[in-house]
């Protein structure tokens, strides 16, 4: 099961997570856990992508092999306007906008997906 980590310490968050076998994918360099993709009480398998938002997140991330449900519930986050091109399914092969740029001047965000 997944434990609530809103406001807790970003590492520790991480650390417990990776010894469940999770994939981890931490966002921005602050030290406290703003928000979690899985719900707090959801199952989590070994393999699952778990996104792990901090409190300072400026840019970008980089989200190459990242599941369509991620790149939504992010786009949610930030209020980015998402599309998606390519493959229903599979993960992010591509994004419109380089990883690194400025978030506060991202608003919309082209993604393709493929295997």
């Amino acid at each position: 099961k997944m434990p609530d980590f809103t406001g807790k310490n970003a590492g520790d968050a991480s650390t417990t997570l990776r010894q469940n076998l999770a994939h981890v994918v931490p966002l921005g360099t602050g030290s406290k856990v703003e928000k979690t993709s899985v719900k707090a009480g959801s199952d989590v398998k070994a393999g699952d992508q778990v996104l792990i938002l901090t409190d300072k997140l400026k840019a970008l991330p980089d989200m190459y092999g990242w599941t369509k449900e991620n790149v939504k519930t992010f786009a949610d986050w930030m209020g980015i306007k998402v599309s998606f091109k390519g493959s229903d399914s599979g993960t992010v092969t591509k994004q419109n906008i380089d990883s690194g740029s400025k978030l506060k001047n991202v608003k919309k965000l082209t993604i393709t997906l493929g295997d």
